[in-house]
């Protein structure tokens, strides 16, 4: 049996974006949960209640 690859060079075709590796596809569900963190410290800072917190990235990666 040959030796499997695990650079994580392998990619799959995502419908939107083309080729992913593994690691493109964690970059994109992180930058997603950080738009939803996002969005939570908006909604809490209209409502009046803020949250002590920031983004972890300072821009979008998609």
């Amino acid at each position: 049996m040959p030796p499997r690859r695990r650079d994580g060079s392998r990619a799959a075709n995502h419908p939107k974006y083309g080729p992913l590796t593994l690691r493109n596809l964690l970059e994109l569900y992180a930058d997603h949960t950080e738009r939803h963190v996002g969005q939570i410290i908006r909604i809490r800072e209209l409502i009046g209640r803020p949250l002590a917190m920031s983004l972890l990235p300072p821009d979008w990666l998609y």
